[in-house]
């Protein structure tokens, strides 16, 4: 068999949100609720809303499963 030269496909290439303006400016104190709706935004789109949207996963006393105390330690450390 003869091998000719292989496509590669690239994936589509991902827009900067830098470069797009997404980031809302700093809280200056005033309109607290746009502000928020902007952050909010912000952080859905960047794929970081899970971290102020959820709480700290519990573990029951006693528990010493490597994985699940690992993945508390990973929250931990992420929050």
């Amino acid at each position: 068999t003869a091998s000719g030269p292989v496509a590669v496909q690239t994936p589509p290439a991902v827009p900067n949100v830098f470069t797009q303006g997404l980031i809302p400016d700093k809280f200056d104190g005033k309109g607290f609720k746009m502000w928020q709706k902007k952050m909010m935004f912000f952080l859905t789109s960047m794929k970081l809303d899970k971290f102020i949207q959820e709480d700290k996963p519990l573990m029951p006393y006693g528990i010493d499963d490597v994985h699940s105390l690992a993945t508390v330690d990973i929250w931990v450390h992420s929050d």
